[in-house]
Protein backbone atom coordinates (compact mmCIF):
# COMPACT_ATOMS: atom_id res chain seq x y z
CA UNK A 1 0.00 0.00 0.00
CA UNK A 2 1.18 3.42 -1.09
CA UNK A 3 -0.07 6.77 0.86
CA UNK A 4 0.85 10.03 -0.37
CA UNK A 5 0.20 13.68 1.21
CA UNK A 6 -0.70 15.56 -1.61
CA UNK A 7 -1.89 19.04 0.45
CA UNK A 8 -2.10 19.65 3.98
CA UNK A 9 -1.15 22.60 6.10
CA UNK A 10 2.92 22.34 5.88
CA UNK A 11 4.83 21.57 3.15
CA UNK A 12 7.24 18.96 2.73
CA UNK A 13 8.36 19.30 -0.78
CA UNK A 14 9.99 22.80 -2.03
CA UNK A 15 7.79 22.90 -4.98
CA UNK A 16 4.44 22.14 -3.89
CA UNK A 17 1.40 24.20 -2.73
CA UNK A 18 0.35 23.95 0.97
CA UNK A 19 -2.86 25.28 2.04
CA UNK A 20 -5.51 24.29 4.90
CA UNK A 21 -7.00 21.27 4.11
CA UNK A 22 -5.75 17.54 3.55
CA UNK A 23 -4.91 15.69 0.52
CA UNK A 24 -4.60 12.20 0.36
CA UNK A 25 -3.63 9.62 -2.40
CA UNK A 26 -3.93 6.13 -1.74
CA UNK A 27 -2.61 3.44 -4.19
CA UNK A 28 -2.95 -0.59 -3.68
CA UNK A 29 -2.92 -3.75 -5.99
CA UNK A 30 -6.01 -2.98 -6.77
CA UNK A 31 -7.35 0.12 -6.19
CA UNK A 32 -6.31 4.05 -6.44
CA UNK A 33 -8.41 6.75 -4.17
CA UNK A 34 -8.13 10.25 -3.86
CA UNK A 35 -9.33 11.91 -0.64
CA UNK A 36 -9.33 15.78 -0.63
CA UNK A 37 -10.88 18.40 1.77
CA UNK A 38 -8.21 20.92 -0.05
CA UNK A 39 -9.29 24.92 -0.82
CA UNK A 40 -8.19 24.93 -4.27
CA UNK A 41 -6.72 22.41 -7.37
CA UNK A 42 -3.21 22.28 -5.24
CA UNK A 43 -3.75 18.88 -5.17
CA UNK A 44 -3.78 18.51 -9.46
CA UNK A 45 -0.52 20.64 -9.11
CA UNK A 46 1.34 19.12 -6.37
CA UNK A 47 0.44 15.32 -8.04
CA UNK A 48 2.21 16.36 -10.97
CA UNK A 49 5.16 17.78 -9.48
CA UNK A 50 5.03 14.38 -7.14
CA UNK A 51 4.87 12.48 -10.37
CA UNK A 52 1.44 11.01 -9.65
CA UNK A 53 -1.21 10.65 -12.47
CA UNK A 54 -4.66 11.35 -11.45
CA UNK A 55 -7.57 10.03 -13.37
CA UNK A 56 -10.16 11.84 -14.65
CA UNK A 57 -12.43 9.42 -12.36
CA UNK A 58 -10.79 10.81 -9.15
CA UNK A 59 -11.61 14.30 -9.79
CA UNK A 60 -14.43 16.61 -9.71
CA UNK A 61 -14.57 18.14 -13.89
CA UNK A 62 -13.56 22.09 -12.38
CA UNK A 63 -10.23 20.28 -10.77
CA UNK A 64 -9.70 17.61 -14.06
CA UNK A 65 -6.21 18.43 -15.95
CA UNK A 66 -8.03 18.99 -18.88
CA UNK A 67 -10.13 22.16 -17.79
CA UNK A 68 -7.04 23.77 -16.19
Amino acid sequence: MKIVTLVENTCGHQDCISEHGLSLYIETEKHKLLIDTGQTDAVVKNAEVLGIELSSEMLPTALSPAST
